[in-house]
């Protein structure tokens, strides 16, 4: 059986790992390749973590987790996109990034309807 917490903090960790990536991408030229392959293993452990999640609240699939889960699509093909070549506008990614997770956290903590 999977312990909620663990499982939970996995989840975060993963967040990080994306976010470290993202930064790593859209302001370093060294590192690219680690940063791709740790965003690539970040997205895979966010979605495998947030679909044990919600079998562990028993709380079926509620709108909100269908909204994470098109949010973690958008994440997952912005960030095959970012890799693949340099950003002319790496803050304005960075910020609307954050401002996508920021909405993310706030389903997962209200958990809306």
């Amino acid at each position: 059986m999977l312990n909620y917490s663990l499982v939970k903090t996995l989840h975060i960790v993963g967040v990080f790992m994306l976010i470290s990536s993202i930064v790593i991408i859209c302001y370093s030229d060294s590192n690219r390749f680690v940063a791709r392959v740790t965003g690539n293993v970040a997205m895979f452990v966010i979605l495998i973590t947030g679909l044990a999640l919600t079998v562990l609240l028993h709380i079926g699939f509620p709108f909100w987790v269908q909204v994470k889960l098109a949010i973690w699509l958008l994440l997952t093909i912005a960030v095959l996109f970012v890799s693949a070549k340099k950003l002319r506008l790496p803050t304005v990614f960075y910020l609307i990034v954050l401002l996508v997770v920021s909405g993310a956290t706030f389903l997962a903590i209200l958990k809306p309807g």
